[in-house]
C-alpha cells in the first residue's frame, strides 16, 4: 500500500514540477510568472471576459492570487477591466489585443506540449486516463472534506 502511495504521489508531484518549470520558462519571455498562464488561457478561451470570481473558480486559484495576477497583466497591457458593467463585482477581465496575441501563443504551445507528451496514448487510453484522474481527484476532495469536517466537530 505504501509503495502505491509513494509511486502515485511521486509521479503526480514530478508531473506538476515539470509543468511549473515549463510555465515559468515560457512566461519569462513576457516578464510574467507561471501563474499568469492560467489567467491568460482562461481569458483567451472566453473572449467576452470573466469576472475575478469566475477566474478563481475555473483556475482553482484563490481570489487573492487571481487579483495579483490580473493586476500584473493589466500593468503590462495584456488585460483590462470591462467598464460596461454597473457593479464592480460583475466587471469582467478581458484580454487586450496584445493579451489575445499572447494568449493565442500560450494556447498553441500548450496544444503542442500536450500532443508531444501524450502522443504515445491512443484516444481511448487518453480518455480512460482522464476519467481515472478525475475520479481520483473527486475521491481525494471527499477525503479532504471529511477530514475537515472531523476537525471542526472536535
Amino acid at each position: 500500500m505504501i509503495n502505491r502511495f509513494d509511486r502515485f504521489t511521486s509521479s503526480v508531484s514530478s508531473i506538476m514540477q515539470s509543468i511549473s518549470r515549463i510555465k515559468k520558462t515560457e512566461m519569462q519571455r513576457y516578464g510574467l510568472r507561471s501563474g499568469h498562464v492560467d489567467c491568460l488561457r482562461l481569458l483567451y478561451e472566453h473572449p467576452k471576459g470573466l469576472t475575478s470570481r469566475a477566474l478563481s473558480e475555473l483556475s482553482d486559484m484563490d481570489k487573492a492570487a487571481v487579483s495579483r495576477y490580473m493586476d500584473q497583466l493589466e500593468e503590462v497591457g495584456f488585460a483590462y477591466i470591462d467598464e460596461d458593467e454597473d457593479k464592480k463585482y460583475k466587471r469582467r477581465w478581458v484580454l487586450s489585443e496584445r493579451g489575445m496575441e499572447t494568449g493565442k501563443d500560450v494556447d498553441r504551445k500548450i496544444e503542442m506540449a500536450v500532443s508531444e507528451v501524450g502522443d504515445f496514448l491512443a484516444d481511448e487510453e487518453r480518455e480512460s486516463l482522464y476519467k481515472m484522474l478525475e475520479q481520483i481527484d473527486a475521491n481525494l476532495k471527499k477525503q479532504v472534506n471529511a477530514s475537515q469536517g472531523e476537525e471542526t466537530e472536535a
